[in-house]
């Protein structure tokens, strides 16, 4: 019985990870190509992270190559994943919208 649990679990947690990935990747491949849209720092100072089940942070990453404080990382977005659509934060209203070519921030 015990043995049940444990593959139970660990299959739980590989799942998880599978979709933490594919949430990150599906945000990344939407970012990179609407981005610009959003801020003019380089993807490759930005870093992407699991913000809750569908959601991700993106933040400044800070350091040599990217200049900025070390100890700070601010976010730039917040981005949802559903299904094939990428949603984006409006920082203003809290309102989520979709991140396309026709988006544009309202600050």
């Amino acid at each position: 019985m015990k043995s049940i649990f444990l593959l139970s679990s660990v299959l739980i947690v590989s799942l998880n990870c599978l979709a933490t990935s594919k949430t990150i990747d599906a945000a990344t491949v939407a970012f990179r190509k609407y981005g610009k849209n959003v801020t003019s720092i380089s993807m490759e100072c930005l870093s992407f992270t699991e913000d809750g089940v569908a959601d991700v942070k993106v933040s400044e990453k800070h350091g040599p190559n990217c200049g900025g404080d070390a100890n700070t990382s601010p976010a730039v977005a917040h981005l949802r994943v559903k299904g094939k659509k990428i949603l984006i934060m409006d920082l203003v209203s809290g309102e989520y919208r979709t991140l396309n070519s026709k988006y544009k921030p309202e600050y």
